[in-house]
């Protein structure tokens, strides 16, 4: 009797767990790569348009960082996500999505690699549909495969960039809150994410998005959607011939 009672509480446990949701993105979103379909998930990355100590850029937290204190990797997230989903709401893509999103940077505490979280085999994007890197073991193994320079409004922006982070996505010396290491927005060998120590803090940061599971169907573009009209017009009209 006991063992039931136990397999039961087991059971009442799990069912009361709460599930992750599955972030969706519709496959008609601009932001979904032509080359995805319904089921694929993926993660978007971008580079700030606007320096975290350059002061106000219309985020709802304080947007001047503390650079040589601030260590609590957190803050940098909500940084992140503040920006990505407020700043520049006319020109910025991905604004108003609601998702979260992580600094690809690391403190004393937490390196770039664990604070992301990219899937080994998830692909990465910029919002232009650019492929960064087939997954997180691509992205820290020494290159990626565009520049991580285009920003939310999907300009370039070619600057030097804090991170904090070695090439395999461990802290430098010189973590983000210590005068942070920096990348580089315009590199696509190791120098991305660490070419200089002890630079000036008042420089862009890299994010990337949670992780996005493409759901929908497809709506063709105007042109396809004219050829397949045109086609099925074809198709009945030879066929109204044959009948005649």
């Amino acid at each position: 009797m006991l063992k039931k009672m136990s397999i039961i509480v087991v059971v009442v446990v799990f069912a009361l767990a709460p599930v992750a949701q599955a972030v969706d993105i519709d496959i008609n979103d601009d932001l979904v790569p032509d080359s995805l379909v319904a089921g694929n998930v993926f993660n978007l990355a971008f580079v700030t348009s606007q320096s975290v100590t350059q002061g106000e850029v219309g985020v709802t937290i304080p947007s001047v960082m503390d650079s040589d204190n601030n260590t609590d990797i957190n803050y940098y997230n909500m940084w992140v996500t503040d920006f990505a989903n407020n700043y520049g709401s006319t020109g910025n893509l991905v604004a108003g999505k609601g998702w979260d999103w992580k600094i690809i940077g690391s403190t004393s505490g937490t390196s770039a690699k664990n604070n992301t979280a990219l899937g080994a085999s998830t692909p990465l994007y910029n919002v232009n549909g650019g492929l960064i890197a087939t997954g997180s073991d691509d992205l820290w193994d020494g290159s990626i495969l565009i520049p991580m320079n285009t920003t939310e409004t999907g300009g370039n922006n070619e600057q030097e960039v804090s991170t904090g982070t070695q090439t395999n996505g461990d802290r430098t010396n010189n973590p983000l809150g210590s005068h942070p290491s920096r990348g580089h927005g315009g590199d696509t060998d190791g120098d991305w994410i660490y070419k200089t120590d002890n630079s000036d803090a008042n420089s862009k940061v890299y994010a990337m998005s949670e992780e996005l599971t493409v759901t929908g169907t497809r709506i063709p573009e105007p042109a396809t959607m004219s050829l397949l009209v045109m086609g099925g017009l074809g198709v009945l009209a030879r066929r109204r011939r044959r009948r005649a």
